[in-house]
C-alpha cells in the first residue's frame, strides 16, 4: 500500500508519476491496531478468519459470516469485540494486512 508523499508533491498531475512522490504505507500488525483502536473491527475472508482471530485478543469473535459475492465458495467474516462500544463515526480507517 502506497501513499502520497506530500512534501514531494506538486499541484499537478505529471508529478504523480514521478519515483519518490509516493511512500510505501507502514503496515500495522493486528495486536497494534487493537492497541490503538480497541473499538476496531476487521473484515477478512474466512479463509483467513482463524489466522486473524489468533492474532487478537481473546474478546474478539466472529460478529457475522456473510457470502462473499460472486464467490459462492467463500464467505466474508466481520471479526470484532464481544462488547463493542459505540462506533465513532470520525474513527480512522487503516488498512491491515
Amino acid at each position: 500500500i502506497y501513499e502520497l508523499n506530500q512534501s514531494n508533491a506538486k499541484n499537478d498531475i505529471a508529478s504523480l508519476d514521478r519515483q519518490n512522490f509516493w511512500e510505501k504505507k507502514a503496515i500495522v500488525n493486528p495486536q497494534t491496531f487493537v492497541a490503538e483502536r480497541p473499538n476496531s473491527v476487521f473484515l477478512t475472508t474466512d479463509e483467513h478468519a482463524s489466522e486473524l482471530l489468533q492474532q487478537l485478543p481473546e474478546n474478539f469473535q466472529i460478529q457475522q459470516e456473510v457470502d462473499f459475492f460472486l464467490k459462492p465458495d467463500r464467505k466474508l467474516v466481520l471479526i470484532g469485540s464481544e462488547n463493542p462500544a459505540v462506533a465513532d463515526s470520525d474513527a480512522d480507517q487503516t488498512t491491515v494486512r
